[in-house]
C-alpha cells in the first residue's frame, strides 16, 4: 500500500521476495536486505552475543549456550544464578517461538529448555532483565523511530475466563477491528507458563477491567501490541544502538532492548540489549516510517533524516 502510493510498482517474485521498480530502479527484497552472512549471524543470538562482546559492547543479558548433552550443567549453572532466566533457542527461530522467560524453579526450566530444543538443538539461558521491550529501527545509521513493545493481554468483565477473553479478543482480531497488525494470541507454553508466574490459570475469572498479560513474549508474532516512543528516547541508547548497528554491519534493522525507562541510559537502570534483527518487520512501525524507508530505498530526496541528528 505504502509502495502504491509513491509510484513504486510492486511484483511478487518466489519464496517471499518481490520485485520493486521505480524510476528506472529495481531491486529484488525480501524480509530483509542484508546479505546471507549478516543474516546469519544476526540469526544465531548466540553469534550476535559473542561478536557484540568481542568488540567491547557491555550492555547485555549474561549469558550461556547449552545443549541437550549438557543439560546437567545448565541445571547447575541455573541453580547457581539464584535469579529469573530466560531459555530461548540459540538461532534461528523469530517471533518469540521456544521461548520462556522469568523461570524460576527447575520443574519450569526443564519444561522450557525441551520446548526450546524443539526449534533448535541448542539453547541460551540468559539472566531475566527487568523492564518494558523497545525496538530501534535504523537505516544506514539513521534513526528512524522507537516503539514500545507491549505483550499480549487481555480487558476482564467480571464474568469470563481468561481462556474465553482470549477466545473473544482473537474474534476480534480475526474481524480487523483495531490496529492492522494484531496477531491471534495463541494458547502455547508461554502463555500457560506467564499465568503461572502471576499465580493465575486459564480458567480464572478477573475483575471488571482489570488488564491481564498472557503472554511475557511480547513479539508482534506472538499477538503484541505497540506505541510509539521515538520522542522520548534517551540519546544514549540511540547511541548504543547505532554502535550495535555497525559492529554487526547491518544496513536497514531493528534493535531490541529491555530497558526500566527508556528516557535513562541503559547503564543507569540495567536495561540491556536483547537481540538484533535484520527483518525489523516495518509494519509494527506507523506508516511514515515505512514511507521514508521505501524513500530511501528509491533514493527520494524528501527521505526522512535521523530524528536524532
Amino acid at each position: 500500500m505504502c509502495a502504491a502510493e509513491l509510484g513504486i510498482k510492486v511484483e511478487k517474485f518466489v519464496d517471499g521476495t518481490y520485485e520493486f521498480k521505480s524510476g528506472g530502479i529495481t531491486r529484488l527484497m525480501g524480509a530483509s536486505l542484508e546479505n546471507g552472512s549478516a543474516r546469519w549471524l544476526c540469526g544465531n543470538k548466540y553469534a550476535t552475543f559473542e561478536i557484540l562482546k568481542k568488540y567491547g559492547f557491555q550492555h547485555m543479558p549474561r549469558y550461556q549456550r547449552y545443549s541437550l548433552g549438557t543439560i546437567n550443567e545448565a541445571r547447575q549453572d541455573f541453580l547457581a544464578r539464584n535469579k529469573g532466566v530466560v531459555i530461548k533457542p540459540s538461532g534461528q527461530t523469530y517471533g518469540g517461538t521456544g521461548v520462556t522467560v522469568k523461570i524460576r524453579s527447575m520443574k519450569d526450566l526443564n519444561k522450557a529448555i525441551f520446548n526450546s530444543l524443539a526449534y533448535n538443538n541448542e539453547y541460551l539461558m540468559e539472566d531475566f532483565v527487568e523492564g518494558d521491550n523497545y525496538r530501534l529501527l535504523f537505516y544506514k545509521g539513521r534513526f528512524l523511530n522507537a516503539i514500545q513493545r507491549i505483550p499480549a493481554n487481555v480487558k476482564g468483565d467480571g464474568k469470563s475466563s481468561i481462556k474465553q477473553l482470549i477466545s473473544r479478543e482473537n474474534e476480534r482480531r480475526a474481524k480487523g477491528q483495531g490496529l492492522f497488525w494484531l496477531n491471534p494470541i495463541d494458547i502455547d507454553n508461554d502463555v500457560k507458563q506467564t499465568l503461572h508466574n502471576r499465580k493465575m490459570s486459564l480458567d480464572d475469572v478477573p475483575a471488571k477491567d482489570e488488564v491481564v498479560y498472557v503472554r511475557a513474549v511480547c513479539n508482534h508474532h506472538a499477538g503484541g501490541e505497540t506505541r510509539d516512543v521515538t520522542n522520548i528516547v534517551h540519546p544514549s541508547i540511540v547511541t548504543d544502538c547505532r554502535s550495535v548497528m555497525g559492529i554487526m554491519g547491518i544496513t536497514l534493522g531493528g534493535i531490541d532492548i529491555i530497558t526500566k525507562d527508556i528516557t535513562k541510559p541503559l547503564a543507569d537502570v540495567g536495561g540491556a540489549v536483547n537481540e538484533v534483527n535484520t527483518s525489523p518487520a516495518l509494519d509494527i512501525h506507523d506508516r511514515a516510517t515505512s514511507m521514508n524507508v521505501l524513500k530511501f530505498l528509491f533514493n527520494r530526496p524528501d527521505g526522512v533524516e535521523d530524528v536524532h541528528s
